[in-house]
């Protein structure tokens, strides 16, 4: 590696813009004593770093080849995921909020205790941020519960700053008056709301 990167030094004139990958820039950069490097993701060009230094084909296929020998990170383990039931004469709501391209929507699922969906329900909120959406689906699926006479409710869902800001307040001031609606319908005292994946 001390020999390619005087190679870079002494041979300002190799060929420029090849395509690299940027693990085997950040190889390239923690192994040269000359700097450091600039990138982006599609070409090599270390010319701030390297005083116009670019690399040739052949040197880069060392290079390249010298880095497909690093072994490949394993995996990480997986996260075991799964769905309780809520207790006997309860009802849990699971609620997600999304936006893509834009547009935003959410929905959620109602079920009993021995996980028999009760009602599904699907909105679409407009443009808004995912926190809007996941307030909404929120606040849709209290609703929806309420309306069908279910008490007793456990509110999941997969955002951690909507249950934030629902348990312990805080966040925008254009979510205030969705935040005080969802607090005014759930009892939290006898309702739960928590976070699953």
């Amino acid at each position: 590696m001390e020999t390619l990167c005087r190679h870079l030094s002494y041979h300002p004139q190799a060929a420029r813009g090849i395509p690299v990958s940027l693990p085997d820039l950040e190889i390239l950069g923690s192994v040269c004593q000359h700097g450091t490097y600039t990138h982006d993701h599609s070409s090599i060009d270390i010319m701030a770093a390297y005083s116009g230094t670019s690399i040739g084909v052949e040197t880069w296929t060392s290079l390249h080849f010298l880095v497909s020998l690093l072994p490949t990170p394993p995996p990480p383990p997986p996260t075991l995921v799964f769905w309780r039931t809520p207790p006997v004469r309860s009802y849990k709501i699971n609620t997600d909020g999304c936006v893509k391209d834009g547009v935003a929507s959410g929905g959620g699922i109602i079920r009993d205790s021995s996980g028999q969906c009760i009602r599904a329900f699907f909105s679409f909120y407009g443009d808004c941020t995912i926190l809007e959406a996941e307030l909404r689906a929120i606040l849709d699926g209290i609703i929806l519960a309420q309306r069908l006479g279910l008490s007793v409710l456990w509110v999941e869902s997969d955002s951690t700053l909507a249950i934030h800001c629902i348990t312990k307040g805080g966040g925008p001031w254009h979510i205030q008056a969705t935040l005080r609606h969802i607090r005014h319908l759930l009892a939290l005292d006898r309702d739960t709301i928590t976070h699953i994946f």
